[in-house]
């Protein structure tokens, strides 16, 4: 494909760049994340899941988690025909939202086509507080890059909407929820790329010294419980409570006010561990949950 193309920037680090390695490494992640995708397909949804919910640490730490989010997406839908992709912005502050200019996203096992029509389409609608043609939040973000190789072997080349979020205004964040919901149809899957709480002094967050363990996995567990509610507003709330440190915050929220918010979204766990369950290192961790969200039948 010709155009504009985001090359890779963490291929290598974050996750393999030899193809053959990385397929084989997404290969074993699906694979260890199947039961847990297995069993949220086996629970019989009335409704296909409208997001998911992923993280994007490298891939021996979070890539598990993450290809069961996307499985059990996949599982449950019959067809997809494009991919919203929202990550938050950890290397560049802004306002607003910025989606680029590019035309196709490179991985190392194959590309995946922009959404230019609908990406047009929303800068429209969201004129003044989305960024458009801004590349530079994009291009070295990884947030945004490690759930491209993912969804290309899941998915295939599926066209997607790459966009990160950077600093959201509550006013903003209304008018950016009304540009996004129209793209909560039956052919999209909004993909939402969050790691949950970060733990430890690097992280400026030690809420807790002792049991850190059961108390992360506790906080944590509790933030997805609240996000399962749907309600943009009362994760808000919860995150001013508890402080907790989940760097996806605004694009969680932009997604769950896209799809509707309180009383017409539900969100269901697929998975949960943290870093210091598979590293034992429990003074810097963070953790890893996927969830798939779901849109609510208006009942008649």
């Amino acid at each position: 494909m010709n155009g504009n193309v985001r090359k890779t920037c963490v291929a290598g680090g974050f996750y393999p760049a030899d193809p053959a390695e990385l397929d084989a490494m997404i290969d074993k992640m699906t694979a260890d994340g199947k039961a847990a995708a297995d069993a949220v397909f086996s629970a019989g949804n009335a409704a296909a899941p409208s997001g998911v919910i992923i993280p994007h640490a490298g891939y021996v730490y979070s890539g598990t988690a993450a290809a069961a989010g996307l499985t059990a997406a996949a599982q449950q839908r019959r067809s997809t025909g494009r991919i919203v992709l929202i990550a938050p912005s950890h290397r560049f502050a802004f306002n607003g939202i910025a989606v680029g200019d590019y035309t196709e996203l490179e991985t190392p096992i194959g590309g995946l086509p922009v959404d230019l029509e609908r990406q047009n389409t929303l800068a429209a609608a969201a004129d003044g507080i989305l960024l458009h043609h801004a590349a530079r939040p994009l291009e070295a973000e990884h947030a945004l890059e490690v759930e491209l190789p993912l969804i290309r072997r899941i998915f295939g080349a599926i066209p997607v909407m790459p966009a990160v979020a950077g600093r959201i205004f509550p006013d903003d964040a209304k008018k950016l929820a009304a540009a996004f919901s129209p793209f909560a149809d039956d052919e999209t899957l909004f993909v939402i790329s969050s790691d949950f709480t970060h733990y430890g002094r690097d992280f400026d967050y030690v809420p807790f010294t002792g049991s850190v363990r059961e108390k992360l996995r506790e906080l944590d567990l509790a933030a997805a419980g609240v996000i399962a509610q749907g309600d943009p507003a009362g994760f808000g709330r919860f995150l001013a409570a508890t402080g907790a440190t989940i760097c996806g915050a605004a694009p969680i929220k932009l997604a769950l006010a896209a799809l509707g918010g309180a009383g017409k979204v539900r969100g269901q766990l697929v998975t949960y561990y943290n870093s210091g369950e598979l590293t034992g290192d429990f003074s810097h961790c963070v953790g890893y949950c996927a969830m798939t969200l779901y849109k609510l039948m208006e009942e008649k």
